[in-house]
């Protein structure tokens, strides 16, 4: 225990900041903006804020599954990064983006060809329905360029370059933030467009900010480019392997997760509409919460992965606990600070015109308190399990806990028990406590120790 914490000189944590700060802060942008959009469509009603949401969780199941197919470039690139060979990173950048495209194609036909249908699975109200339709039918296209844009991000964290990615985030977001509010409301003679104007705002920000990383990838670090050797040797068979053999349980896993989230919100909707607006309303908030610990876990993630190219296992080790201890001991402080403040939070979110305002801050608090759990998980799985390429065990603790524990705890409680908003959520925790406890013990077992890349690809 005093070696783990001895190893970690000044130089550690400058690369844990400099990795976790930008990554955290882009994905608090990300969250930020899906309130943003649920905030400026509030005054249009519960079905604006729930189609906003409903939509939004739409596009990120997508967005969790490319994260998933990326998993090869976001290891790998890691270990041959840490292993000193730029041809491997060239080589999985190319393997993520073509895997990306794959699994994106199919679901943005279907939300382009048929958006009423997906919709019609989580309600049966026809003003909520023609909201979400338009909101997916103009957002959900969009995954395609979220399956170049993610690879190139996952790539350049993986070499410790998580900066530039961010800036441009910033601007993509600041972009949509002014796009949504001129054709929302109709500023300065644009058309007021409502609901179909936040999706326009939206997919014209993922426009811009999939040329500018575009054009800086091949303009400034053009020695991560692939090329197409890079492509062409990423094909043979056995690179495929070892691609797949990380992509393809993180994809399920991923996947599965994101599925199990959409059906946690068509379960929430089957409580209510307005039960779904309030869990639409605070998903943005538990998110942006969450983001430092996201933040913590990508630099876990690629400073584990780059310690296990160079083959310094105890040292990866020490790195996996240390982030883990100082992630969870940050998540303790939250639960209590948000209930110290809980009456400022409430006159925050009545000024934001949150629908049923009792019931979101009991939601928000239990959301809160349960932060210590998510982050060991997010931390475990993430940033240790994954990082050694564990993946079919961390796809087992993801998918049982998900499927196995909480979605059948929610259809009990909601359609046998009767139970309100508030119990259902504190109910489906017990996924999260199997989780753990199932993720502590794999860890200790030390069996994801392992380097991918030691043999030619």
């Amino acid at each position: 225990m005093i070696a783990m914490w001895r190893t970690a000189d000044s130089n550690f944590w400058r690369k844990v900041c400099s990795i976790a700060i930008p990554v955290a802060t882009q994905s608090i942008l990300y969250s930020l903006l899906s309130l943003v959009d649920a905030l400026m469509v509030a005054p249009l009603g519960d079905s604006a804020v729930a189609s906003v949401g409903l939509g939004g969780r739409i596009v990120f199941f997508n967005l969790l599954a490319i994260y998933g197919s990326c998993a090869g470039v976001t290891v790998l690139a890691a270990q041959y990064f840490g292993a000193n060979d730029i041809l491997g990173v060239k080589r999985s950048l190319g393997q993520s983006i073509i895997m990306s495209a794959i699994v994106s194609l199919p679901f943005a036909l279907l939300y382009t060809v048929a958006p009423s249908w997906v919709i019609g699975l989580a309600s049966n109200d026809v003003e909520f329905n023609q909201m979400a339709t338009d909101y997916l039918l103009f957002t959900g296209w969009t995954i395609l360029l979220t399956a170049i844009v993610v690879p190139l991000e996952s790539m350049f964290r993986a070499v410790g370059e998580a900066t530039v990615p961010t800036y441009i985030s910033i601007f993509a977001s600041l972009l949509n933030v002014g796009l949504n509010a001129l054709l929302i409301f109709g500023l300065y003679g644009f058309p007021e467009m409502g609901v179909v104007g936040a999706a326009i705002g939206t997919a014209i920000s993922r426009v811009v900010q999939m040329l500018i990383l575009g054009w800086y990838l091949y303009s400034r670090r053009r020695q991560y480019c692939p090329n197409k050797h890079d492509v062409k040797s990423g094909l043979t068979l056995k690179a495929r392997q070892l691609y797949l053999k990380i992509a393809f349980p993180a994809l399920l896993q991923n996947g599965g997760w994101a599925a199990g989230i959409l059906t946690y919100s068509i379960l929430m909707g089957h409580i209510s509409v307005g039960a779904l607006a309030v869990v639409s309303m605070l998903s943005p908030v538990e998110a942006v919460i969450l983001s430092l610990f996201y933040g913590i876990s990508v630099a876990a993630s690629t400073l584990i992965g780059q310690e296990l190219g160079a083959e310094r296992y105890q040292r990866a080790w020490y790195v996996a606990w240390r982030l883990i201890i100082v992630a969870v001991i940050l998540a303790f402080f939250i639960g209590p600070l948000t209930y110290l403040l809980r009456d400022d939070i409430q006159q925050v979110l009545n000024y934001m015109n949150t629908p049923q305002l009792d019931v979101a801050i009991q939601i928000l608090l239990i959301m809160a308190f349960a932060v210590p759990l998510r982050a060991l998980n997010m931390l475990g799985l993430s940033g240790a399990l994954r990082s050694g390429g564990d993946m079919k065990y961390a796809l087992f603790i993801e998918l049982f806990g998900l499927w196995g524990i909480g979605i059948p705890v929610a259809v009990f409680t909601i359609f046998v028990l009767g139970w309100p908003l508030n119990w259902v959520m504190v109910a489906i925790l017990l996924e999260e406590v199997v989780k753990g406890c199932l993720v502590v013990h794999r860890i200790f077992a030390k069996r994801w120790l392992t380097n991918l890349v030691n043999e030619p690809a």
